[in-house]
This record gives C-alpha cells, structure tokens and sequence, in this order.
C-alpha cells in the first residue's frame, strides 16, 4: 500500500482546505509501518514543526518521538491543530498525481473514501485537481459521483437523483456568473458526506 504523509498549514482545528508544507509517500504493508512511517515523517521535518510551535514542551517530544497507538497518533494531531499545523494521511494509487507537491494556481481536492473496506485505520483517497481561477467545483464534484455511481443503480432507477438539482445549479452559476454558491456546495458537501465521501481540498 502507497501510504502518503502530509504536513499541512489548517486554518481551524476542524478545516477541510489546508496549505501544503510537505509531502513523502511510502511503501507499507500494515498500520504498525504505517506508524512507524509517520513518525519518521515528523523526525525528518522537524524544522517546519519547530517555526510554527512555540511550545518547547512539545517540541522536545517531537524530537523523540515514538508513536505506539493509533490513539497517540490521534492525540497528537489535536494538538498541532491548536498550533495550526496538521498531518493528513491516506492511501494512494500508485500513479496518482502530484507525488510530492503542488503546483501554482491549483487547488487539489481529495476525495477520502470512508467506507474503504481496507482493514486499516487509514482511508484510501483519489484526487481531482483544478485551476483555482476556475472555479469550477462542478468538474470535482462530477468526477466524484461518476467515479461511484450514486444513484445510477436499478434500485434507484425512477427516483429523483438528489444530487443532480444541486450540480446543474452549480454548473450554471458558475458558468454564468464564475461563482460556485456557497449554499449549493455545502448541500453537496454534505450529501455526499452522509454516502461516506468526505472531500478536503490542498493547495500550495
């Protein structure tokens, strides 16, 4: 499994759009590496933790590090989110773009998969990039439903598909007037976030 690490400026302990400071992606093959992996990740930046906390107390057990449980992982992450830093992990296919960083003027959405049916504690995730003068969250969101047929089964053949109201009225505003409302996306956001995709979005 590709594992990729990310250390990430957060606007708030509970953001979903995050800044990128650095990236690595590893080869492991069970959570106890996948641990492991991380905690090196922290070791190997330890100068990028060192600029944005003043907490020396902390700084010192960064140093030193040893992550045992997924619990202490979790524990920590909470406290460099009070110090607005925070570290995103996931699952990756092997060829998925932008290995180790982003480009310009893009913004690279992340669609996690929490339903993935891995038997780890770390979710698999794709990603769509897009232009960030585009504004075009249709695309990303398009991208997302196609790739998991919602609503697109004989099950559901006849019934009203609750997603397609709110991407044709995004699609038309922005293609009209180069917004994406704010209303429309959170009621996608959520949608799907109830069908078990959360989607956070990374830019440099």
């Amino acid at each position: 499994m590709l594992l990729e690490i990310n250390l990430v400026f957060s606007q708030s302990i509970y953001s979903n759009a995050f800044t990128l400071i650095a990236r690595d992606r590893i080869v492991v093959e069970n959570d106890d590496q996948a641990l492991n992996q991380i905690t090196e990740f922290i070791k190997d930046h330890i100068d990028s933790f060192d600029a944005a906390i003043p907490d020396k107390d902390l700084m010192n057990r960064l140093q030193s590090l040893e992550l045992v449980t997924i619990s202490d992982l979790y524990s920590l992450k909470f406290y460099l989110a009070n110090f607005g830093l925070d570290l995103l992990f996931n699952y990756v296919a092997e060829l998925e773009v932008n290995p180790t960083e982003i480009s310009e003027n893009t913004i690279e959405y992340n669609i996690i998969d929490e339903l993935d049916s891995t038997p780890s504690f770390i979710r698999s995730a794709s990603k769509v990039v897009i232009n960030n003068e585009s504004g075009d969250l249709h695309t990303v969101y398009s991208k997302v439903i196609e790739g998991f047929g919602f609503f697109e089964s004989e099950l559901t053949a006849g019934f009203n598909n609750p997603l397609t109201r709110s991407l044709n009225v995004l699609k038309q505003s922005e293609e009209l007037m180069g917004v994406s409302p704010v209303a429309v996306t959170t009621e996608i956001n959520s949608i799907l976030d109830y069908l078990g995709k959360r989607i956070i979005a990374i830019m440099k």
